[in-house]
């Protein structure tokens, strides 16, 4: 996130203005997003392990390769916001 003051204006000790804020956001997928198991304490010392769902989706796996083979050369997709306040 980035905020630009575009306009300010003095009045003695107060300052009053208008700022732009420009946000990103990325949906890109890293490995833990797709190859990582959540630990489920059942009330003993064992532990088990369960994938999330969404990891076991051909979808998710495919957007995993496309965005990190190098030879996909593809980008994740990205969110651009701009407003003024």
């Amino acid at each position: 996130m980035r905020v630009y003051a575009t306009k300010l204006e003095y009045k003695g000790d107060q300052i009053r203005g208008e700022f732009l804020y420009d946000i990103q956001d990325h949906f890109g997928l890293d490995p833990e997003d797709i190859n990582h198991p959540d630990l489920i304490d059942e009330g003993s010392d064992l532990r088990h392990s369960l994938p999330k769902k969404f990891e076991l989706l051909k979808g998710f796996r495919s957007w995993y390769l496309l965005q990190h083979y190098t030879e996909y050369n593809y980008q994740p997709f990205i969110t651009t916001i701009q407003f003024v306040m």
